[in-house]
């Protein structure tokens, strides 16, 4: 690459364009893939409706991936989210709100384990650069953080709490 990068395998990517079906999937595998001497085993598989259960929008995301160094020490991550277009999809007019649904896990090479997951739906409007309501808690080898993404409002406001309790802003 440009940036001095080598990388090298095959990156299948498959999907059907079909512009009138309830649903479309798209898939994405590697195989035999490097990234600069670094291998990268994994799959990533996008589904979105038109109209899910309770008659709204939604694209679910789920990725699994392992990587393998030179000398053979490996991490993983796994993961899914779902976003649901709550409101405004209809005329595509005033606010337009998503819930964001996320459970992902990360073990790194020293074999730390990190967990995100909603406690309270991720709240986005679209006409907002941040996330506007919702609890994400994240974890690293048990000990627990939580941020409060606030009340609604479109403002860089969050509230960090630690692992001892203690809230930030």
């Amino acid at each position: 690459m440009r940036n001095g990068n080598l990388l090298n395998g095959i990156v299948n990517l498959s999907y059907l364009k079909d512009l009138v079906a309830a649903t479309k999937t798209l898939s994405l595998t590697l195989k035999s893939f490097t990234y600069n001497g670094f291998e990268v085993k994994g799959s990533v598989t996008i589904k979105r409706s038109r109209v899910n259960k309770i008659g709204k929008p939604q694209a679910n995301v789920v990725s699994k991936f392992n990587g393998v160094w030179p000398d053979e020490s490996t991490a993983s991550i796994s993961a899914y989210r779902s976003r649901e277009w709550i409101e405004g999809y209809v005329s595509g007019l005033g606010l337009q709100f998503f819930l964001i649904m996320v459970n992902a896990t990360y073990m790194n090479k020293l074999e730390s384990v990190f967990q995100k997951v909603n406690m309270v739906p991720l709240r986005r409007v679209w006409s907002c650069r941040f996330l506007v309501s919702g609890i994400l808690s994240i974890t690293r080898n048990n000990a627990r953080t939580t941020v409060d993404f606030g009340d609604g409002s479109c403002d860089s406001n969050k509230i960090l709490t630690t692992p001892n309790g203690n809230p930030k802003r």
